[in-house]
């Protein structure tokens, strides 16, 4: 009996021992893709659904798209994107090489052109409805029957069609000027008719309240509107919360890219005006920094 009993009790210390190892082995490996997952270094499952091929022959190419859903589109080549002014307000995309990255922000239906590098015109002929989930890639390839057939010099080709510039919105001149000042290089893409606006990183009057040191670093004009990129420095020994009904000036839309900062840190403002950036600031004109009285609690107070 009491063979049998020192028996059971060897197969239940074998057995825990089992699970305890086992369990040291999870927490290790929890541990490891924990920490792999927090550098971006574990590799996540495919989220995007599998790829939906068109092959396009001169018909006019349906796209679907959900208000707010974002959507890919690939292309045989680097191409230009053409839409109708009065439709473009409803669009946010992104042009990456031969990706489209593309949503809409209310419904929509309208038709927009694609020009590719070798002069080619896709239509696509576009639906935006609320409570679309079509998230699947779209590529389109288009077949050699679609190639405009050779001319004589006589008759030569036609210029490339001269595709209507999409009018941008705040938010798309917002993230133009964020992706200029942070992004790298290979993910900056260029707004047809995006020129430097000229600017003078000189301290300014810009934020009431705190003694935040605004410096303007820099600006562009995209069609009426101009976008202006300013760093924010702290210069306060407490944590200031950034809200843009402080910034002074006349301005169309104001975005912090932080929400605050904190003691000596630093974050940065867009500002987006109908006109040049001095021009938007108004009276508040350029400051001395070394002329601020140690005790000034609000810059830029009308």
């Amino acid at each position: 009996m009491i063979r049998e009993i020192w028996l059971l009790l060897g197969v239940i210390f074998f057995l825990a021992v089992v699970t305890l190892a086992a369990l040291a082995e999870a927490q290790t490996v929890s541990g490891e893709e924990r920490m792999l997952r927090d550098f971006g270094l574990l590799p996540e499952p495919p989220l995007e659904p599998q790829a939906v091929r068109f092959d396009y022959t001169g018909a006019p190419v349906p796209v679907t798209l959900g208000v707010g859903v974002e959507r890919r589109i690939v292309f045989e080549q680097p191409f230009r994107l053409g839409l109708e002014p009065e439709a473009a307000s409803a669009f946010e995309f992104e042009i990456y090489d031969r990706q489209l990255l593309v949503s809409v922000r209310r419904p929509v239906t309208t038709r927009a052109k694609v020009q590719l590098a070798d002069g080619r015109i896709i239509p696509l002929d576009i639906e935006g409805a609320v409570g679309t989930g079509v998230t699947a890639p779209l590529e389109i390839v288009a077949h050699a029957e679609t190639v405009p057939a050779a001319r004589t010099p006589e008759h030569p080709d036609p210029p490339p069609l001269a595709l209507p510039a999409a009018q941008p919105g705040y938010v798309d001149l917002v993230r133009f000027a964020a992706q200029r000042m942070y992004a790298p290089a290979r993910l900056i893409a260029d707004w047809p008719g995006a020129v430097a606006a000229a600017v003078e990183q000189e301290p300014v009057r810009l934020i009431r309240g705190a003694r935040i040191l605004a410096t303007p670093l820099a600006g562009w004009q995209i069609g009426q509107l101009t976008v202006t990129a300013i760093r924010l420095d702290n210069q306060e020994s407490r944590r200031i919360g950034l809200d843009p009904r402080q910034v002074v000036g006349v301005w169309k839309a104001a975005a912090f890219q932080h929400r605050s900062i904190s003691p000596g840190g630093s974050s940065a403002l867009y500002l987006v005006s109908d006109r040049t950036f001095p021009e938007a600031l108004g009276i508040h004109a350029r400051i001395e920094v070394s002329g601020i009285p140690e005790g000034l609690e609000a810059w830029g107070d009308r």
